[in-house]
């Protein structure tokens, strides 16, 4: 996974080395080197129909969980 946001290269950016759909359209090494670029993708990935599910981050480490503590003065 790469950037801030961790995603994933098998279906958002390429690696150059993993099988991919790409679906943001970038290189995985973008997504380390500036932190628009990984905004940008994040944004793509809640866009999906799937939404926020579309992404393992997510699902894995917040889907069903309690966020407020962490989300404490994000204003979200």
């Amino acid at each position: 996974t790469y950037g801030i946001f961790q995603i994933n290269s098998a279906v958002w950016c390429d690696d150059g080395q993993t099988q991919t759909t790409n679906s943001c359209g970038i290189s995985c090494s973008d997504l380390v080197a500036d932190v628009g670029d990984s905004i940008c993708c994040a944004k793509r990935i809640v866009r999906d129909p799937q939404g926020l599910e579309a992404w393992n981050k997510w699902t894995t480490n917040c889907k069903g969980r309690d966020l407020n503590g962490t989300l404490a003065g994000c204003g979200v």
